[in-house]
């Protein structure tokens, strides 16, 4: 199932991705390798959206360094003594990771690829700013025709991110997988 949805990342017909899903079932990980397609075959800047900048800087100490370090033509193309960390650099493009929670961060960049995960747990607008979400995908503009949207989440009530984004698709695909037990899918 995450096959189709990392095809998907590759179409050129497609623009925005929304991955609802279950628990733990390797969303991240599929956006890992999204990165690094965008890494290795089309740099460009990149930022992606987390519900804080903890949870942020979190994810790039656990998870997206050792990813970039461990992967041999990844770690080619990484620049650690000019990374921060919240701002990794790469050949040809800057991975910006920024929380929800912070408006100014949000608006500061133009990037090609705008990654979402957790979407769910972002906070709301507020009365002075616009949702973080549509903050967000204000960077994306100035690629009319080549941006990548990839929004990974959880959905938890009908009324947050991820179910209405779902719910407004052009098209939505399905994926079951048998049911270890019954054989149900």
């Amino acid at each position: 199932y995450l096959v189709g949805v990392m095809d998907a990342f590759n179409d050129p017909y497609i623009q925005e991705i929304n991955f609802c899903k279950s628990t733990q079932v390797g969303g991240t990980e599929a956006m890992l390798n999204m990165l690094g397609w965008c890494i290795t075959e089309a740099p460009a800047n990149t930022m992606i959206v987390y519900p804080s900048d903890e949870l942020g800087k979190l994810v790039s100490k656990s998870r997206l360094r050792p990813y970039i370090e461990k992967t041999q033509v990844l770690a080619e193309r990484y620049h650690p003594r000019a990374s921060k960390e919240l701002e990794i650099r790469m050949d040809g493009m800057m991975i910006y990771l920024r929380g929800s929670n912070s408006p100014s961060k949000l608006a500061s960049v133009p990037v090609k690829y705008l990654f979402f995960d957790e979407t769910d747990k972002m906070e709301g607008a507020t009365k002075k700013e616009a949702s973080p979400y549509n903050l967000a995908k204000e960077r994306t503009r100035t690629y009319t025709n080549s941006k990548k949207i990839v929004t990974i989440s959880t959905p938890t009530l009908k009324t947050n991110y991820t179910w209405n984004l779902h719910e407004a698709a052009d098209e939505q695909r399905r994926f079951f997988m048998p049911c270890p037990h019954c054989g149900r899918e």
